[in-house]
């Protein structure tokens, strides 16, 4: 009877492995972040980088928290279909320009998306962003790879979590 159950435990496991292996695209929620209600600290122009940007930074200062609990996450433009990015810590003033988010070049696949902002998708209380395009690494390849890139903040980097491939929109 044991060997029955286990047989039968094992069956619905191996059948389950090909949906498990396509992964679910991961959802805002399964990432949530506390949200900080606290004051903002003053913004650090401590980077080369940061200091190139304090006008845009000191725009982006000024808003409310949008990502990850505690990050005003403030985007421009930098050029035709390209968008720069930066994450400002209300914690603590820092500020964090994501390799992958440095002039990544925004894809539409959304009917609704009409503006820079559309292409990057985020929520105040999550640190799950999805990019919509391709990371400046795919810059210059004959075959870009062009789709939603699933990632989360971890704090100090963006880990990617999903890949969904799209050829349309861009």
């Amino acid at each position: 009877m044991k060997i029955r159950l286990l047989f039968a435990a094992l069956c619905v496991c191996f059948s389950t492995l090909p949906a498990l292996a396509q992964g679910a695209t991961p959802d805002f929620k399964d990432y949530a972040a506390p949200v900080y209600k606290g004051r903002a600290a003053a913004l650090k122009l401590t980077t080369k980088e940061a200091r190139a940007y304090r006008t845009r930074l000191r725009e982006g200062a000024r808003r409310a928290v949008n990502f990850a609990g505690h990050y005003k996450l403030y985007t421009w433009s930098c050029g035709t279909g390209c968008l720069q990015t930066a994450f400002i810590d209300a914690k603590t003033g820092e500020v964090a320009f994501p390799a992958e988010l440095d002039g990544f070049i925004l894809c539409f696949y959304d009917e609704k998306a009409h503006d820079l902002e559309d292409s990057l998708r985020f929520q105040k209380g999550s640190r799950l962003i999805v990019m919509s395009g391709y990371p400046v690494s795919e810059r210059g390849k004959d075959e870009p790879k062009k789709g939603l890139y699933y990632y989360e903040w971890t704090g100090g980097e963006l880990k990617l979590l999903k890949f969904v491939e799209k050829s349309e929109g861009c």
